[in-house]
């Protein structure tokens, strides 16, 4: 179901990563753990091989109530930390700092979160 779908733009890529782990970091960074039985799958996309920007990645999570409180959670670290929003340095990937969006796949979701 597409209403369980979370979109994440921004994550760097590296050969050696495990898409779970990051997830589960992430939920870790923003103060709503999950775990891995909370994701059923993790899918990376990349339109344009070419590209220097970052692919995204597609989670399918377990229920709307778990997204929903992923996505919550992500809206208000990037409020109190407005002017460290959530990036790639949060996540400890990289050394550059670069955003990282997040967004639902539901009707009513059309914008990254801020």
């Amino acid at each position: 179901m597409r209403e369980c779908n979370v979109e994440i733009n921004g994550i760097p890529e590296n050969r050696n990563e495990n898409l779970l782990n990051i997830m589960q970091q992430l939920s870790i960074v923003v103060e709503n753990p999950i775990s891995s039985a909370d994701i059923h799958v993790a899918t990376v996309v990349k339109l344009n091989k070419d590209s220097n920007r970052p692919r995204v990645v597609i989670l399918k999570i377990c229920n709307s109530s778990v997204r929903d409180n992923l996505l919550a959670s992500v809206n208000k670290f990037n409020k109190i930390h407005n002017g460290d929003k959530l990036s790639s340095m949060h996540l400890g990937i990289g050394n550059k700092r670069k955003p990282i969006f997040e967004k639902g796949n539901s009707p009513d979701d059309s914008h990254p979160v801020p």
